[in-house]
């Protein structure tokens, strides 16, 4: 879940070595599926019931924007984790960005349904999402962005190799104070992530 009680600063991680990551199962009562016909609804609704839209119409017009340009290549890596009723409850994507300023691979969308969190989902589909990526050729980098609010999902992307990015301003990244912000953001997040850690 969101941690809207702290300030929301947006952050990217980087993972240099992402042959290296850990591999988890899908949980029992759980299968793997790509994207098909009308799960861009599923896709909203998920996006909406976790807090990161304002309406599942508002998550829908971010589903057209990011990924409405390239339908073939979002059913090959639009990825997600159907209960056994076959609804989708967790998704991930493995896209790219130009964050870097030429186009590298991103982990993107991150999304479990909150009735289903504390399962091990997000880290079954980021299994699935780093296995597509070699079975698609793989390479040296990924990187992904996220937000303070999301501490708890920055600590299931340490484990899996993802570092916080402390270089130069992002291209196109929308804080205009960026290496204030981010030493701020990362301040943040350590200390949620030590008490969380702890707790």
């Amino acid at each position: 879940m969101l941690d809207k009680s702290i300030p929301i600063i947006s952050v990217m991680l980087e993972q240099h070595h992402p042959d290296v990551y850990p591999h988890f199962p899908i949980p029992d009562g759980y299968t793997l599926s790509t994207y098909r016909d009308g799960f861009d609804l599923a896709w909203a609704k998920l996006v909406y019931a976790t807090g990161m839209a304002s309406s599942v119409e508002q998550a829908l017009e971010v589903f057209a924007h990011e990924f409405g340009s390239e339908p073939e290549k979002i059913r090959t890596n639009c990825l997600f984790l159907l209960d056994a009723q076959g609804i989708p409850v967790a998704t991930a994507t493995l896209w790219h960005g130009t964050h870097m300023g030429d186009e590298r691979p991103r982990v993107h969308w991150v999304t479990v349904d909150p009735a289903h969190q504390g399962k091990g989902l997000c880290k079954a589909v980021l299994t699935a999402v780093f296995d597509l990526f070699w079975s698609q050729g793989g390479g040296d980098y990924l990187y992904l962005t996220t937000q303070t609010w999301s501490y708890k999902a920055i600590n299931i992307y340490q484990h899996f190799g993802f570092e916080p990015y402390l270089g130069p301003r992002p291209v196109n990244w929308k804080q205009s104070n960026y290496e204030t912000d981010n030493a701020i953001a990362w301040r943040i997040i350590n200390e949620k992530l030590t008490a969380y850690r702890e707790a």
